[in-house]
């Protein structure tokens, strides 16, 4: 499972470990000058997939935009893009990738209120970062930020009938779980909290009409579909 860790340039197992015994922006904060070239940034292919879906917008809002990388795919759709993330130094590097248009917030998104504010709404590799027992309250306000109609997307996994995949990353929720129980400060980080049906599910309890748009990436990520969710009203 080390294995899925190492990539060129990217961080050192010892890195890893120091950084998995912080908290979730110390962490980041640590990672950062690797991120680009870690395993945990979104590999093109999959923001390729994702970007298929955006549509022109006035507003659109990336919740933990790490170095900016959905940012930067937004730009020919976004009028006004907005970055939010807990790590002062991944903004940072974001902000030498983006340049000085995007408005970069160093928040919580669990802290911040905003009302019918954007047409879209994305959030990539982040979800497992968020604990079960606080994905309600997440998407709420999710549904709040959102236009009526405005749409929230997200690339999640669909393991079912995949063993050679799940089993490895209930391996690692479960190794993370035990170090939360013994360590603080925590570091949420679960491959398996959000994922096909009950991301669906998740999306649907908060009043979103979800599409689950299959077949859009390329092995090894033929697991993942783009799950689009529509405010209602």
């Amino acid at each position: 499972m080390i294995g899925w860790f190492d990539t060129p340039g990217g961080p050192t197992l010892s890195e890893l470990v120091i950084q998995g015994l912080s908290s979730i922006e110390g962490g980041y904060d640590r990672l950062s000058a690797k991120f680009d070239h870690s395993v945990f940034r979104t590999p093109d292919p999959v923001l390729d997939g994702l970007q298929g879906q955006f549509f022109p917008c006035q507003a659109a809002l990336d919740i933990g935009c790490g170095t900016g990388a959905v940012l930067q795919r937004l730009q020919p759709f976004a009028q006004e893009r907005v970055g939010l993330d807990l790590s002062r130094n991944m903004l940072s590097k974001a902000r030498t990738h983006l340049g000085p248009e995007p408005l970069l917030l160093r928040q919580d998104f669990l802290r911040t209120y905003w009302e019918a504010r954007f047409d879209l709404i994305t959030s990539v590799g982040v979800l497992g970062h968020i604990a079960p027992s606080q994905q309600h309250e997440f998407f709420r306000r999710v549904r709040l930020a959102l236009k009526p109609g405005g749409v929230f997307m997200t690339v999640v996994g669909d393991l079912r009938g995949r063993p050679l995949v799940y089993l490895p990353a209930l391996a690692f929720d479960t190794l993370m779980r035990v170090r939360n129980l013994l360590w603080r400060p925590t570091f949420v980080m679960y491959y398996l909290s959000f994922v096909l049906p009950h991301a669906r599910t998740a999306l649907e309890s908060q009043d979103f009409a979800c599409e689950v748009i299959p077949g859009r990436f390329p092995v090894p990520f033929s697991q993942l579909k783009v799950l689009k969710a529509t405010r209602l009203s």
